[in-house]
């Protein structure tokens, strides 16, 4: 911690103000420094207050409810607890909150907890004179790193951030910035949202995280938003974070089509910064369309760059910093694969198409920390144990479904014991499991002992069949307490 932030912090414990949320004037809890009963016994106050403090960040990261606790322990504690609680901090800055915004900046500012924070989370319709008041308090967090700016989006609210945020941000260089835009474009007249404007034409190098969700009903307000994107994304030099959807109204349950080419229209060299994650859900790659040339879906043609838009995408982006890859898209994925030296984690939600998850984890040239598919035949236990030393993470869940209106009996692919065995004795860093687990007529406690016998495990999540399609009746034995021995 920085000196002047330890500074602060000594100077916040003289004296907090507290709410005294019965309505009357906020309230002075004194502070009284710690004393020692009995100097041959030790004492956490001897650590000092660097020390002290980064043991409760510690207590407020891994358990809340301690540091509830432990704010109740003395008036030293209280006001440690109290600064540590303000790592990160939510603000509503919507007209109707102003009042108590105001009073909650006022109190953060006077009870020198200002140096305290590390992460803004702002949310809300977007009000002028909270927007002012937030800039203010930018200016006094020391120790800030992460401002996410999100909106309810329009008409009420706008898009993006507003200038005066942009322009606090600057001399801040270490600070990340997280936003979306994000709009059902459903009327194409509807004007371009202002808080656009400043990304747009000087970009942000604060600018760390970017989501795009965008569903359209006619082509010019997507194509509008599209090309927006593309140029905050070449004019921000640092995102690390993009994710796009950009889907089509539906019509009851017809899918809508676009006329036109909808994409980004990134040629000739052009691409956004190396980015380390990649979220993809719904975008349509074009081509170039060759003359005379049509298609039965015009969307995809109109793309102003040669060929393909997906090939350009893999040839000319930098993929070397990639770590985590999350899309629907397995003609991207698998061309991607043997460019993703960083990947950690790729996920494909809950896409059924098994025999591509060993085309795609074979391909990537290194090891996962995460492994997330449907079930347990889509990879392989061979597959899996070929990621021991690195993989951390461990997901095997599917929902269950009727495929093609015929029963599906998911309990046939819930892992089986000598599976998981395997994987406990092969991968020993493992600190999380997502598994299915089948029961017919009894509880698994061959699978529980060896669940338990993970020596690193830290978060364990059971699926357990509610319904069996298959038999037409409950599983049995029940979810319920009782039905536990």
């Amino acid at each position: 911690m920085a000196p002047q932030s330890m500074l602060d912090m000594k100077n916040s414990f003289l004296g907090m103000a507290d709410i005294d949320w019965d309505g009357s004037t906020p309230r002075l809890i004194e502070y009284r420094a710690p004393q020692k009963r009995d100097d041959s016994q030790p004492s956490l106050n001897s650590l000092g207050n660097e020390l002290i403090v980064i043991i409760f960040d510690i207590i407020s990261t891994e358990s809340p409810k301690s540091m509830k606790n432990l704010a109740l322990v003395s008036s030293h504690y209280y006001h440690v607890a109290r600064y540590c609680q303000h790592r990160e901090i939510c603000l509503d800055i919507s007209k109707k909150n102003k009042e108590r915004l105001q009073e909650r900046l006022a109190y953060i500012v006077k009870s020198g907890l200002s140096s305290a924070v590390r992460r803004i989370n702002v949310r809300g319709h977007e009000y002028g004179e909270n927007v002012d008041a937030v800039v203010q308090l930018l200016q006094k967090t020391t120790g800030l790193k992460d401002l996410e700016w999100f909106n309810n989006g329009p008409p009420v609210s706008s898009i993006g951030v507003p200038e005066q945020v942009i322009a606090a941000l600057r001399p801040m260089k270490l600070v990340r910035l997280y936003t979306n835009l994000e709009q059902d474009i459903a009327r194409p007249r509807r004007p371009t949202p202002k808080f656009i404007t400043p990304l747009q034409t000087t970009g942000s190098d604060n600018l760390y995280s970017l989501r795009m969700c965008l569903t359209f009903h006619e082509d010019d307000g997507i194509i509008k938003m599209t090309r927006i994107l593309k140029q905050i994304l070449l004019s921000s030099p640092n995102v690390r974070k993009l994710a796009i959807d950009l889907g089509a109204r539906r019509r009851g349950r017809t899918l809508i089509p676009a006329r036109r080419y909808l994409g980004l229209g990134f040629v000739n060299g052009e691409r956004p910064p190396a980015l380390e994650e990649l979220e993809l859900q719904n975008y349509l790659f074009g081509r170039a369309k060759e003359p005379g040339e049509t298609g039965s879906f015009e969307g995809s043609f109109g793309y102003p760059g040669k060929g393909w838009e997906e090939d350009y995408w893999v040839e000319t982006f930098d993929w070397s910093r990639l770590r985590k890859l999350r899309t629907k898209d397995w003609n991207l994925a698998l061309k991607l694969a043997p460019k993703l030296i960083s990947l950690d984690e790729a996920s494909f939600g809950q896409d059924r198409a098994w025999s591509k998850f060993p085309e795609f984890y074979r391909a990537v040239p290194n090891a996962l920390s995460t492994l997330v598919f449907p079930k347990l035949a889509s990879l392989g236990v061979e597959r899996i144990v070929a990621h021991a030393s690195k993989l951390k993470v461990l997901h095997i869940h599917q929902e269950q479904f009727r495929l093609w209106g015929v029963p599906y009996n998911w309990a046939e692919d819930a892992i089986d014991a000598p599976s998981l065995l395997k994987i406990q004795q092969e991968c020993p860093v493992i600190e999380e499991l997502a598994l299915d687990i089948n029961r017919q007529g009894d509880w698994p406690y061959d699978i529980f002992d060896i669940l338990a016998g993970f020596p690193k495990l830290r978060s364990l999540t059971i699926w357990f069949e509610l319904y069996s399609d298959a038999l037409l009746q409950f599983v049995q034995p029940p979810l319920t307490y009782f039905a536990v021995e």
